[in-house]
């Protein structure tokens, strides 16, 4: 049913897409299979559990209305952080 529903999407540039049962927003397809694929399975891995509810918690701020844009910023920055740790780096900075 998913890629029905996204042949029929891509067919009207409707803009959306289905993945595992959640629509989002496609502004740029290049940058939703380049990044935002790779990441959503980077978050996969053990351990990275925090980064990715932090991201995807930042995706549903960014799709709600522009009240919502502050929260989405919180957001990407606690998964950023998140991520950092997972990875292994210690302070606030990427470093070298």
């Amino acid at each position: 049913m998913e890629e029905e529903l996204n042949r029929l999407f891509e067919r009207h540039r409707f803009g959306y897409r289905i993945q595992d049962g959640d629509a989002h927003a496609v502004g740029s397809p290049a940058l939703d299979e380049a990044v935002v694929g790779p990441a959503f399975l980077a978050l996969a891995r053990p351990g990275w559990e925090e980064a990715e509810r932090s991201f995807r918690e930042a995706l549903r701020h960014q799709r709600g209305p522009a009240s919502e844009n502050d929260d989405a910023l919180t957001a990407v920055n606690a998964a950023l952080e998140a991520a950092m740790k997972a990875m292994g780096l210690k302070g606030s900075t990427l470093g070298d």
